[in-house]
């Protein structure tokens, strides 16, 4: 039997996931996040092997019997490092370069949500990025051009940070949900908020729940956490409507693909201003949410470069597997 091999790699978690060669889901290993140009290669490849021993539990003989393996990995951010990844994961477990392919994260997510050629990908999650390609074989990461106002949750939690201070300064008003965020920081006034944040003593898990405080601030119906997402989509719409425009997607029907922690939030202003400032541009682009974790399109990479396209059979035994292991980002 052959095997196929997916892998995640982000800075906060690295995810493995094993397939046979009829597509079903064997096993999924999870070990910490590591980006090769931040902590280093050996470090990277370290936790890939720790998440792929985890995959393969149960499966004696299956990295010896790999047939072809896909990691989206983050830092990839150069078309340079593509090979570079490769050659140093191909080397790791004992590979041929050529069945092994490198891409950044957000192209994993992109396969995820969509098997079209012109498709593009916004993924958000403790950052942003934001991905493309069309049917000529076009393709662009946009990388370290995203610049820090747009940086997924960190930059929701920087934007709610200038909303609280302005407040405080009388620019804008003081309003419920300044004291939402006061409330969620356990802070009486704006002042003492600043203090805190200033000397560095704001909880650093209280910063990272400020995306969920949005969110069910906006499903509440909060004028001001609703300007700000809206803010938020309009800015990072840019960025769609940039590779589209340079890949030539603007007048075709095109997929648009939302996926990261950002997206996964029950209010629907985010999403909203995202679609409506890509269609306003796109009118033929189709934007939904990944259906899959990003991991499962590595798999479905790996299938595809060994059988050229998906089965519905591979397809179905895929969703049903990935519902199983929990990696399904949508329910329908």
């Amino acid at each position: 039997m052959k095997y196929h091999l997916g892998i995640d790699q982000g800075g906060g978690e690295t995810l493995a996931l094993l397939a046979d060669d009829q597509g079903r889901l064997l096993g999924l290993g999870r070990a910490g996040g590591a980006c090769h140009a931040t902590h280093g290669m050996e470090r990277a490849l370290q936790e890939m092997e720790r998440a792929v021993q985890g995959a393969c539990q149960g499966h004696p003989g299956a990295l010896a019997a790999l047939d072809r393996l896909a990691a989206g990995v983050t830092g990839i951010d150069w078309p340079e490092e593509e090979g570079l990844l490769r050659s140093a994961i191909s080397a790791r477990f004992g590979l041929d370069p050529a069945r092994v392919t490198a891409v950044n994260d957000c192209v994993i997510a992109m396969r995820a949500g969509t098997a079209k050629q012109d498709a593009l990908a916004v993924c958000a999650g403790t950052g942003l990025n934001c991905c493309a390609r069309n049917r000529e074989g076009g393709q662009l990461v946009f990388g370290y051009y995203v610049q820090d106002d747009c940086q997924g949750a960190s930059a929701l939690a920087d934007r709610t940070f200038r909303l609280v201070v302005q407040a405080g300064a009388g620019i804008v008003r003081h309003s419920p949900f300044i004291t939402r965020v006061l409330d969620h920081f356990g802070m009486a006034t704006v002042d003492a908020f600043l203090r805190a944040r200033v000397k560095g003593q704001l909880e650093e898990a209280l910063i990272r729940g400020l995306p969920l405080l949005l969110d069910q601030a906006d499903t509440a119906g909060d004028a001001d956490a609703r300007r700000l997402l809206a803010d938020f989509a309009r800015d990072v719409s840019a960025y769609a409507i940039a590779a589209m425009d340079r890949l030539g997607l603007l007048e075709r029907q095109a997929s648009l693909v939302l996926s990261g922690g950002v997206f996964k939030g029950r209010g629907d202003t985010l999403r909203r201003g995202i679609r409506q400032a890509v269609l306003s541009k796109a009118p033929g682009t189709q934007v939904l949410d990944g259906r899959f974790e990003p991991v499962v399109g590595a798999v479905m990479m790996a299938l595809e470069d060994s059988w050229g396209s998906l089965s519905p059979q591979a397809l179905k035994a895929l969703d049903e597997d990935a519902g199983r292991l929990g990696l399904l980002r949508l329910a329908g």
